[in-house]
């Protein structure tokens, strides 16, 4: 598990390292996270991304899901929830082994 600060510093990690999920808040500073999602979609078009944000009563969650973005959270959400989307993503992915 690993942590950004911002957008930048978010595709900059996960250019140097495996995910195989990324959990990301649309509110970021430096660079949105409409605009990462769709900069992740060029350089890892595979990487699984959950969209999350309150913003707009969750408006900006289509657009997430339109740049690619496999799901999408509107806050507040509970624990239970974001657990459900992890699980159920990361079993729809084939084995890496």
């Amino acid at each position: 598990m690993a942590e950004a600060a911002g957008g930048r510093e978010a595709v900059e990690h996960l250019q140097k390292t495996h995910a195989d999920l990324v959990l990301m808040d649309l509110a970021m500073p430096e660079q949105e996270g409409i605009e990462t999602i769709a900069e992740l979609r060029r350089v890892l078009p595979r990487l699984p991304i959950v969209a999350m944000s309150g913003a707009f009563g969750g408006e900006y969650l289509k657009v997430a899901r339109l740049l690619g973005a496999v799901d999408a959270l509107v806050k507040p959400f509970n624990s239970g929830e974001v657990f459900d989307v992890v699980k159920r993503h990361l079993e729809n992915q084939p084995d890496s082994g």
